[in-house]
């Protein structure tokens, strides 16, 4: 799928592409503003970053696969890109192009009508712009403006196959702690536009008191049966102040927002050993809700990045998981990708652990039903570059 776009680039991309061709990313934080959570926290573009090269994207708009990635001499909202029309067995020629309105592009995401929707942030960090193009990445609109009241770090996009645009985004922000000075919050909010993004409901706010509660890494999935779900992690703001890296506290939630609905806790381990982080999930075919998690302690010297699976279905508790499905002792952002017929990728990068490569190293784990059970880590990808 791969081959003829990785035939013009650098072998240096290579790594970063297969994690794009598998799986969704939600792409890079801002440069400028707040990060996403505690100190120890990588930016998303730090942490999805692969030397030269990084950012690529990979979506699906009518029948046109496009592939987005930014090169070395690109910044903003610069991109190159290739263009499938015979579902990702060969691409067309490599161009650039320069999205515009926006400032910072965050997010890209494709419809089956053909569209192609961009979202980022303007040149002021508390406002999202939203541009559509057609599957050739010409005719681009003039924009939907969205202004929020603290500044944005992280951004997520889902269409849905009636037509409707969904939109998630993280602010994060200072507020006062109990024992002095201040610490971050977070907030979420989402929104849904049924005319293509032209014009988006109010937006809702998942946590309504994020000096006590913040809600983090907001993740979007529109499943095959029109259910849209959202993925977040949840934790105690002033608890998470106090502890610093011994925190271990957090909940993983997932939503269903095409309809009124309270959130489900997917259960952790009885004994976790760092907070969640970069929650994912899917709906799968058999009524299972399938959610990815990962959580990365700080507390016993190195970072080890634990990477947790679970299966709960709809309507009964959620078992906690048994362990881990994975580890590296890097922490960077992990993938998870579904396909229609339930086949299901999980990626890693970073070293150690299962990892047996030195950075930058991918590894993966595959299903073939539905992330009932998984197979054995796979690596692939090493060093040298």
């Amino acid at each position: 799928m791969t081959r003829r776009i990785l035939s013009v680039i650098s072998t240096s991309v290579r790594a970063a592409l297969v994690v794009a061709l598998v799986g969704f990313i939600s792409s890079s934080a801002l440069a400028d503003g707040p990060r996403t959570a505690a100190t120890r926290k990588k930016t998303l573009v730090e942490s999805i970053h692969f030397g030269s090269y990084y950012v690529p994207q990979v979506v699906t708009a009518g029948r046109n696969v496009v592939v987005f990635w930014r090169g070395p001499d690109q910044s903003g909202t610069q991109r190159t890109y290739a263009i499938s029309k015979n579902g990702g067995k060969s691409f067309g020629a490599v161009k650039s192009i320069r999205i515009p309105v926006l400032f910072q592009l965050v997010a890209i995401v494709g419809d089956s009508a053909g569209n192609i929707y961009y979202a980022g942030t303007t040149g002021f960090a508390n406002q999202i712009a939203v541009v559509r193009s057609d599957s050739q990445v010409r005719n681009f609109t003039s924009g939907t403006f969205i202004d929020s009241d603290r500044n944005i770090v992280g951004i997520d996009l889902a269409t849905t196959p009636t037509g409707h645009l969904y939109l998630a985004y993280q602010t994060a922000f200072a507020v006062q702690a109990m024992g002095g000075g201040t610490t971050t919050a977070e907030q979420v909010n989402w929104s849904v536009s049924t005319d293509l993004g032209v014009a988006f409901a109010e937006f809702v706010k998942t946590n309504a008191r994020p000096t006590f509660e913040s809600d983090s890494s907001p993740s979007l999935h529109a499943a095959v049966d029109g259910s849209v779900w959202l993925f977040r992690v949840q934790v105690a703001t002033q608890d998470r102040a106090v502890a610093g890296d011994a925190y271990t506290g957090g909940l993983v939630l997932a939503t269903r927002i095409d309809i009124p609905s309270d959130p489900i806790a997917i259960a952790r381990s009885e004994s976790p050993t760092a907070p969640p982080d970069d929650v994912q999930g899917y709906l799968s075919a058999d009524g299972q809700l399938c959610v990815s998690w990962s959580e990365t302690s700080y507390a016993a010297g190195p970072p080890v990045q634990s990477v947790f699976f679970t299966r709960t279905p709809l309507g009964t508790p959620s078992a906690p998981p048994t362990g881990p499905i994975a580890q590296v002792g890097t922490p960077h952002e992990h993938h998870l990708a579904r396909t229609t017929d339930g086949q299901v990728i999980l990626l890693l990068h970073g070293a150690g652990l299962d990892s047996d490569e030195p950075e930058p190293n991918i590894i993966g784990l595959a299903s073939r039903d539905d992330g009932a059970t998984f197979g054995d880590v796979s690596q692939l990808t090493g060093y040298p570059r």
